[in-house]
């Protein structure tokens, strides 16, 4: 699948200041900040990182599709649709949800929620 020449542009320009990894994929184009995938042009949709606890919101407002591969949904993923991304402050919007979820991923805050909703047997 081909990615959107202009929304990769659009989205490099607003993440510029992080210095992303651009890495091709056979569904589009991705962009890695640290270890850590941030968000990926796909067609003309951006696919995100969000907050788990963000994610029902965003999608019962329809400002996002939950993002279903091999028939599952991914807990922190959502498809922002073309539509939802036609002013570069809706794009940076939704950058910024990601690159903030991503900071905190790569937090202490995050290794001790982890450690606290694993399911002991």
């Amino acid at each position: 699948m081909s990615y959107d020449e202009e929304l990769m542009l659009r989205v490099e320009r607003v993440l510029k200041i992080l210095n992303p990894v651009r890495k091709e994929t056979k569904g589009g184009l991705c962009f890695m900040t640290g270890r850590h995938l941030l968000c990926a042009v796909t067609g003309n949709d951006l696919i995100t990182r969000v907050d788990p606890k963000l994610k029902e919101g965003f999608i019962e407002r329809g400002e996002a599709e939950d993002l279903i591969l091999k028939r599952k949904s991914h807990e922190c993923w959502i498809k922002v649709p073309f539509s939802s991304l036609k002013e570069d402050d809706d794009l940076e919007k939704w950058l910024d949800v990601s690159v903030e979820y991503c900071k905190y991923i790569r937090s202490d805050d995050h290794r001790k929620d982890f450690r606290t909703h694993r399911t002991i047997k």
